[in-house]
Parts: structure tokens; C-alpha cells; sequence
């Protein structure tokens, strides 16, 4: 009996220290962060959970998407850690080759850093994603499919009558 007790005690206390553990370790490893808002006139197929990137580095991620009257804000997480000047410019732009979109931020070199929760007009920078770039060459080349095979007619069709001009002078 004391020993099946010494076990439960045993097993029991385990089971709390590491529960006290993943505890401890869950809050300690949450950096602080902060939104910052932005809003764009079209924001294509961005998505909550696409990433943010501060000159080419993967900084943060998109974590809400609203419509607000004409505009669509997008509210960005990024660390307390990165600051971003006022003045620097926030881009919607493929990232990826199946046309996947992130925020790109440039920084400026302005020396007041935008606050906790401030709004910034950004845009969307034009390009054509892969997918889109197939689509329009997949086109083209139906185009050029369809001529060639008008052309590969035409030449049947010379060569038959080269065949009965052949027939003719013969005869």
C-alpha cells in the first residue's frame, strides 16, 4: 500500500512539473507585438496568415482583413522589436510562384516610428503571378496552334493540287 501511494505521489508531482513547465515556457516564448493598420483600395487574394516582409526578411503576418467604406484595411502583427519608420512604403506583391501575396515593407529613413495601431496608406504592386503568366502563354500558344494547323491545311491542300497538275501534264 505505501509503495502503490509513493508511485501516485510520484507520478502525480511528474505530471504537475510539467505541466508548470509547458506553462512557464508557452509565456516566456510569446514576444510582445503590436497592429499596425493599413489600408489598401484592392488587396487581390491576400489572405489572414500571409506574411509580412521588412526588406526581404519575413517579419510578421497579416491578422485581420476588414472593409471599412471604400477602403480595406489590413491589420498587420509584427514584433515590438521592429520599428517602422514613418514615411516607409507598404506594398501588396507576389511572393511565390502559384501567385501567393505578402506585405512588403521598405523602410524610410524618417526618424519618428509609427505607433501601436496606426493607419497607413499602402498599395498594390502590379505583377503578374505564374499562374496568370502560364495562362496567357497557354493562350498564345492555342493561337499559334490554331495557325498551324490553317498552315499544315494549306499545304495539304497544295500538295494535292500539285498532284493533279502532275496527273495532268502527264496525261
Amino acid at each position: 500500500m505505501k509503495k502503490d501511494m509513493k508511485a501516485g505521489i510520484g507520478i502525480t508531482t511528474v505530471i504537475v512539473a510539467v505541466i508548470i513547465l509547458i506553462f512557464v515556457w508557452r509565456i516566456g516564448s510569446k514576444e510582445s507585438s503590436y497592429l499596425l493598420n493599413i489600408e489598401f483600395d484592392d488587396i487581390g487574394n491576400l489572405q489572414n496568415g500571409d506574411a509580412v516582409i521588412i526588406q526581404g526578411v519575413k517579419a510578421g503576418k497579416v491578422q485581420k482583413i476588414s472593409l471599412q467604406s471604400s477602403d480595406i484595411v489590413v491589420s498587420i502583427q509584427l514584433p515590438k522589436s521592429v520599428l517602422i519608420p514613418k514615411g516607409s512604403d507598404f506594398q501588396i506583391s507576389n511572393i511565390g510562384l502559384m501567385g501567393e501575396r505578402a506585405i512588403q515593407i521598405i523602410r524610410s529613413n524618417e526618424d519618428e516610428y509609427h505607433e501601436v495601431n496606426d493607419t497607413i496608406q499602402g498599395h498594390a504592386k502590379q505583377q503578374i503571378s505564374i499562374g496568370e503568366g502560364i495562362g496567357k502563354l497557354a493562350s498564345n500558344i492555342g493561337s499559334s496552334i490554331s495557325i498551324s494547323q490553317k498552315l499544315d491545311s494549306i499545304i495539304v491542300l497544295l500538295n494535292k493540287q500539285m498532284e493533279l497538275l502532275a496527273k495532268d501534264k502527264g496525261k
